[in-house]
């Protein structure tokens, strides 16, 4: 038999030729993936996310947020945006609260209660102006008293609950006295008002006025019981750009012992802490 040499020549060549295209072709399809997973790391991170209370659809919020504010951290920027106040209060509508009878329920500039809201189990505080707190809340404020009576002060409900219609007489005698602008730094709108709630009220120390309840000896004591009976200070001093409201020293929000001590351990206000939940 005669061997061709040409012919296997030939066929050596080709097989050569398609081991090396073959080659190429992994090799090329290694680099292109590599470039990709490169490209991948390389893709700037999303700083927002590393909090546990980021929200992936208000990223663009985020971003706008931090650019008109630089200087925020990361935690305030996120939870300003969450909380709603990364724009002016009440230049958007208010959002009705999901729950408006839950205990944790937030009203403020931001959340409101539907217009007929009346809570279920309103009941009389004290004697003293006839207020009426939400059962459970009426009860932790007896508590409070007679635990402030053995400090040697009393307490009363100067104003807990009021109904949207009263709260809205209120507003507009307000502003008819001093104007919008004024009124809404210590007024709330009706329907946005915590006093709609059945869980706050005005506390006055010794049946002093209740705006000057802070001047009282007592009030470092009246402050550091309220937590063990279920009570926050809502709008703390200092916090008016969080809150939208001049410190109340005579304005407490019953939430429950275990919430309220949650709070007052966190150092922020309420608006803050549910946004950070």
């Amino acid at each position: 038999m005669k061997i061709r040499f040409d012919r296997i020549i030939l066929v050596l060549f080709i097989c050569s030729g398609i081991l090396a295209g073959g080659y190429y072709f992994l090799t090329s399809s290694n680099l292109e993936e590599a470039e990709i997973e490169e490209e991948i790391e390389e893709e700037p991170a999303n700083e927002f996310a590393v909090l546990s209370y980021y929200h992936e659809e208000l990223l663009d919020d985020y971003i706008a947020y931090q650019e008109a504010n630089s200087d925020y951290s990361l935690e305030d920027i996120v939870t300003h945006v969450n909380m709603g106040i990364d724009e002016p209060f009440y230049t958007s509508e208010a959002i009705l609260v999901e729950d408006p009878y839950a205990i944790d329920v937030l009203v403020n500039k931001v959340y409101c209660f539907p217009d007929d809201f009346v809570p279920e189990d309103l009941v009389y505080v004290d004697d003293y102006r006839d207020q009426q707190m939400c059962e459970e809340a009426a009860l932790a404020f007896q508590a409070l008293n007679e635990a402030c009576q053995e400090e040697g002060f009393t307490i009363y409900a100067y104003s807990a609950y009021r109904s949207i219609s009263w709260q809205q007489q209120i507003y507009d005698n307000m502003v008819s006295i001093y104007g919008e602008e004024r009124t809404n730094q210590t007024v709330s709108k009706a329907t946005q008002s915590e006093h709609h709630t059945g869980l706050a009220v005005d506390v006055s120390i010794d049946g002093c006025d209740y705006n000057y309840c802070h001047e009282s000896e007592y009030y470092d004591t009246f402050y550091d019981l309220l937590e063990d009976y279920g009570f926050i200070l809502r709008y703390p001093e200092g916090c008016e750009d969080l809150t939208g409201y001049t410190y109340e020293s005579w304005h407490i929000r019953y939430l429950g012992v275990d919430l309220a001590k949650e709070v007052v351990a966190s150092g922020l206000t309420y608006d803050e802490f549910v946004a950070r939940q």
